[in-house]
């Protein structure tokens, strides 16, 4: 998954292949340089378990919300380390990857830098802090609401961001948002 992909590359560690996001883009603008010679075997949601197999991988990094029909394939391949969940979980998932490729050390590193970020940003925030905050995608034919189970919610729930009423859920969020819902995505 991207979420693989993005940990390993943050431990330095290249996937010889990944999944392309559903954007269109071959890669996040964020990962193209760091994964120019990487190979699309996919979607997110769609593998190409021949693309894989041609890469020969020694270890192959899913996500069994995604890729739990393949499992049994892809583990014929090359040992398969599945996360749960996407969404909120993502440290979990980060640590469980980068235990995989025996990194916990980069890994802990990392989050250790992500703390020390996040403490900078509440210093700066200030009394900013007590915003309420909204994080609004917009994805091909959906338009979405993210709440606290999801990547964006850990992050601003780490910062101490309050969040309006409806988003204040440990949901992942509120999918196929309407012109009459808008006023649910006022943040301060």
């Amino acid at each position: 998954t991207n979420e693989g992909a993005e940990a390993l590359l943050t431990v330095g560690v290249t996937p010889v292949g990944t999944t392309k996001p559903r954007a269109g883009d071959e890669w996040y603008p964020h990962l193209a340089k760091e994964l120019k010679d990487t190979k699309v075997v996919g979607t997110e949601r769609d593998i190409n378990l021949e693309a894989v197999m041609k890469l020969k991988p020694d270890l192959i990094i899913g996500n069994k919300m995604r890729h739990e029909k393949i499992y049994e394939q892809l583990k014929e391949i090359a040992p398969t380390v599945y996360a749960e969940t996407l969404r909120g979980d993502w440290k979990e998932n980060f640590t469980l990857y980068t235990k995989a490729v025996n990194k916990e050390k980069e890994g802990q590193n990392a989050l250790n830098d992500y703390k020390k970020r996040i403490a900078g940003i509440k210093e700066q925030l200030g009394d900013k802090i007590n915003s309420k905050v909204s994080i609004i995608r917009f994805v091909p034919g959906d338009v979405r609401i993210y709440q606290k189970n999801s990547f964006s919610g850990v992050v601003l729930n780490d910062i101490g961001f309050k969040r309006p009423p409806l988003q204040d859920k440990d949901e992942f969020a509120i999918k196929g948002i309407t012109k009459e819902q808008i006023p649910n995505m006022d943040g301060d």
